[in-house]
């Protein structure tokens, strides 16, 4: 089957996590420690947000629930887990960050290996930058465009996207 790359470009995994993310890659021992979240933090935002709306009954409604104990819901979806507050995306923390906030569901951007194998990936062509996939010489040269350090007045370059390796 083959898939075109505005399919590809706008398509994302949704998967019930009963508040529980699936370990990092390969580490199997971490099937053992992960259990099901049941008491969640909200952090400071949503209480500045419902603090600055303007006066009214949903306001009103929104503070009554602040001092309640919250539970993971369904109908709250981490994008990438908890990307957005500084863990690496798509990791096993970012995804606890989110779960720990009370997402039901945990989503996350999927891109194609060059073997056709599905991996979350928030963009395409940037593991030169968010990988240390340069550093390994053996994966550095199936990058789009290698590695290649600055000299004579040219900056460094380098181009590997999800698509250049295989699983």
């Amino acid at each position: 089957m083959r898939f075109s790359t505005p399919l590809v470009a706008g398509l994302a995994v949704v998967s019930p996590a009963v508040a529980a993310p699936s370990p990092s890659y390969g580490d199997k021992e971490l099937f053992k420690t992960v259990k099901p979240i049941k008491q969640i933090e909200l952090g400071p935002r949503p209480y500045y947000l419902v603090n600055d709306m303007d006066e009214g009954s949903l306001k009103k409604k929104l503070q009554s629930c602040s001092e309640k104990p919250q539970k993971p819901s369904q109908w709250s979806i981490a994008h990438r887990g908890g990307g957005t507050l500084q863990f690496p995306e798509h990791s096993l923390e970012s995804n606890l960050a989110g779960a720990r906030m009370g997402a039901g569901i945990l989503e996350c951007d999927v891109a194609f290996t060059k073997d056709r194998q599905l991996v979350c990936r928030h963009s395409q062509c940037d593991l030169h930058y968010t990988t240390n996939i340069v550093t390994i010489p053996e994966l550095n040269k199936k990058c789009t465009q290698p590695f290649k350090p600055a000299k004579d007045g040219k900056p460094a370059s380098a181009k590997c996207c999800t698509s250049d390796i295989t699983l």
